[in-house]
């Protein structure tokens, strides 16, 4: 996570429970870190997984665990409530059939108007040197270490 404040090294020297809630069956407390950070989310990691004995569902995407002999299973926000973003296609056909676009798509257009080209190119980009490689050497196993 590059969220954090500046800098590249962060020293934790405070930590802090905090309550907190999801809906209105559950609520809980973990013990987190406190850091300076630009942005603000509530974390839930492998500390709180282990603690909890969650139970990842992959395909559903969802969180079950135990608490109080009660089963609790978190899963992703409900499609109504995720954001949907149709900017680049949508104008395009927008205009080509005359309807005008919404006053929030006009506003982000306007605003980053300087990431959208004004004519998609004609074709593929063109052909480049291979800038980066990796010489594999028969026989040797891969390394297989975390990114980070």
């Amino acid at each position: 996570m590059r969220w954090l404040s500046k800098g590249a090294e962060v020293k934790v020297d405070k930590q802090c429970f905090v309550l907190f809630s999801i809906g209105k069956d559950y609520s809980d407390e973990v013990m987190c870190d406190v850091l300076p950070m630009d942005t603000c989310h509530l974390l839930l990691g492998k500390p709180w997984k282990f603690d909890r004995d969650c139970v990842h569902q992959g395909r559903e995407n969802t969180y079950s665990f135990k608490l109080e002999k009660r089963k609790i299973t978190l899963t992703s926000l409900p499609p109504a409530l995720k954001e949907i973003v149709h900017i680049l296609l949508a104008k395009d056909i927008a205009e080509e059939a005359g309807l005008p676009l919404p006053a929030e798509v006009s506003q982000l257009l306007e605003k980053y108007g300087d990431v959208f080209l004004e004519e998609f190119p004609s074709g593929l980009p063109p052909l480049r040197g291979i800038e980066h490689h990796i010489d594999l050497i028969p026989g040797l196993v891969l390394p297989n270490k975390a990114a980070y």
